[in-house]
């Protein structure tokens, strides 16, 4: 009897591991199977960012438009679904919040919640920078209509667009991005901008609460862009982003500036503040950063020169200078072979492995990839094959696929973006399962 019992606990545990889903399978419990898809014939989506709010509800925040007026983006627009994917009844129009502007190409870029529960967005065309309330109303009282539009006009710069966005722990609100000349094909170079809570300038951050990061010199200035950002714990910042190497031919590297709470560049990170690393390869975009147990990941795209790029990860210690123990001299791949394109998502599981996701190449099918990194910088083997998951979409129905975002909802990573078909793009995000799950959502 004592023998049947222990074969048939151990039959019983065989079954229930059997039963447990993979790391990076598709999570059923989300939208429709784990794929969450918003379309209409007459409007165009693009997702350009992602967070999960404190009750567990998910945001994606991106872009809106209307197809008789030419697939232009007019809209900044937010979304919010609940633990399971779906849209929120009670959060702006059913489920989604937007401001419509006077000129084309809107779209949010970033998305941050306050400490009041107010949502952040920077967002394009120009330096922009909304503020909704928690129920998906504009912020009356930020800027007009609840967004900023800061112009550089007087440093020279005539295009600027606005990529990422944080509060600072004094309740400022820090947006980066860049800021161009106007040349073509122009040179760009990085900038951060702070405003109060109400949306007014700061005039005790650089110039009227706008700085420039001067890059090289003024007879030979290196192009550079701010594309991600954190708030630390000290009231600084850390944004993110690429710049150009010193001369023409010397590619691109990833570029971190580091700000003090009195908005000044950070003695005794890299040199004045600023740290500039290229990779192996010659040429990387920085696109993404997280702050992990004692320093810092960026997340991008690394080549030689082809047209397409694989992930990369470069590890950063708190002083700005690469982790040696991290990958291979502080540069990690984490799915080597696998090509993608420019826009590049991380984010951060509880248990310190990161995860990263990107977008194949428009000529492969249509695929969002997502990838996860051991503490070390390895590829993770326990996560889908070899480190690394495709998640692919109807090819009938979608042309290509772009993975722009990455989040963590209940230890499940959420990947967002979208997917076109008939030349109408669609909004898409997937969710994954993942061993970190013991609960099944946030009910």
């Amino acid at each position: 009897m004592l023998r049947m019992s222990i074969a048939l606990f151990i039959g019983s545990i065989g079954w229930a591991m059997a039963a447990v889903a993979a790391d990076g399978d598709l999570d059923p419990g989300f939208a429709d199977g784990g794929r969450l898809l918003i379309g209409a014939p007459d409007q165009s989506f693009l997702v350009g960012a992602a967070a999960v709010q404190p009750d567990g509800c998910l945001l994606l925040a991106g872009g809106l438009s209307d197809v008789s007026g030419g697939f232009f983006l007019n809209k900044i627009a937010l979304w919010r679904f609940d633990a399971h994917g779906v849209a929120d009844a009670d959060f702006g129009e059913k489920g989604q919040a937007v401001i419509t502007i006077d000129e084309p190409f809107a779209q949010a870029t970033g998305v941050a919640q306050a400490g009041n529960g107010d949502l952040l967005l920077s967002a394009i065309s120009g330096f922009r920078v909304a503020r909704f309330r928690a129920d998906g109303a504009p912020a009356v009282g930020f800027g007009a209509g609840g967004q900023v539009v800061l112009d550089f006009a007087a440093s020279g710069y005539g295009n600027a667009s606005a990529m990422a966005v944080v509060e600072d722990r004094g309740g400022r609100v820090v947006v980066v991005g860049g800021v161009g000349d106007g040349g073509s094909p122009g040179t760009y170079a990085p900038v951060l901008a702070r405003v109060s809570g109400a949306g007014i300038p700061d005039e005790s951050f650089g110039d009227g609460g706008r700085r420039i990061v001067e890059l090289g010199t003024p007879a030979a200035p290196r192009d550079g862009w701010l594309s991600s950002l954190l708030a630390l714990r000290d009231g600084g910042v850390l944004a993110v982003g690429s710049a150009a190497g010193e001369h023409v031919t010397d590619g691109r590297g990833f570029l971190a500036v580091r700000l003090d709470a009195d908005g000044e560049l950070a003695p005794g990170f890299g040199v004045a503040g600023i740290v500039f690393v290229q990779p192996p390869e010659g040429y990387g975009r920085g696109r993404q950063v997280v702050a992990d147990r004692d320093g810092f990941l960026l997340a991008g795209s690394c080549r030689t020169g082809d047209v397409d790029a694989e992930l990369c990860v470069l590890r950063l210690r708190a002083d700005g200078s690469p982790d040696p123990a991290y990958g291979t001299g502080g540069w990690a791949h984490p799915a080597p072979g696998r090509m993608v394109r420019a826009d590049v998502g991380a984010a951060l599981q509880s248990d310190g492995r990161l995860l990263l996701s990107a977008s194949s190449p428009f000529t492969s099918p249509v695929e969002f990839l997502v990838a996860r990194l051991d503490w070390a910088g390895h590829p993770d083997a326990g996560f889908g094959d070899g480190g690394a998951v495709t998640i692919g979409f109807d090819t009938a129905a979608g042309i290509s696929a772009s993975a722009r975002a990455i989040t963590v909802q209940g230890g499940r990573p959420v990947i967002a973006g979208e997917v076109s078909g008939d030349g109408v793009p669609s909004l898409a995000a997937v969710r994954l399962e993942n061993a970190l799950v013991f609960a099944g959502g946030f009910e």
